[in-house]
């Protein structure tokens, strides 16, 4: 029986035992990457559409500010942040697809010169 452990990025051997080259957990990554821009970046791009859209775009911003106030009361911030909630979350969108891309490439997390977590052979 298969224990599930995945070969490093790069060998050439799957997740199964086959010889698929797609990073293990793509799928997942992907898949909770369109879930983030439905809730975080559809929102203004409905505000530029009909009038029954923006209402949704506009209420589904509502809910999330709402969501992020008490973040920024217990840090100290001013609730005008909330509307950059959909600018932060393409932020780290891109951010995690680059980490993910360069960790796949086998050059793991680098920072400040330091690899944090290199592939071992």
């Amino acid at each position: 029986m298969d224990s599930g452990a995945v070969s490093p990025p790069g060998t050439g051997k799957g997740p199964f035992g086959g010889g698929s080259t797609v990073p293990a957990g793509i799928s997942k990554l992907a898949l909770k990457k369109v879930a983030k821009v439905a809730a975080y970046l559809a929102p203004p791009i409905l505000l530029g559409l009909g009038s029954r859209a923006a209402a949704m775009g506009l209420g589904a911003w509502l809910l999330m500010a709402i969501a992020f106030w008490p973040r920024l009361r217990f840090y100290g911030r001013s609730p005008l942040w909330t509307l950059l909630l959909p600018l932060i979350a393409a932020f780290y969108l891109g951010a995690t697809l680059h980490s993910a891309v360069r960790y796949w490439e086998g050059r793991g997390g680098l920072w400040k010169g330091r690899i944090q977590d290199p592939v071992r052979a």
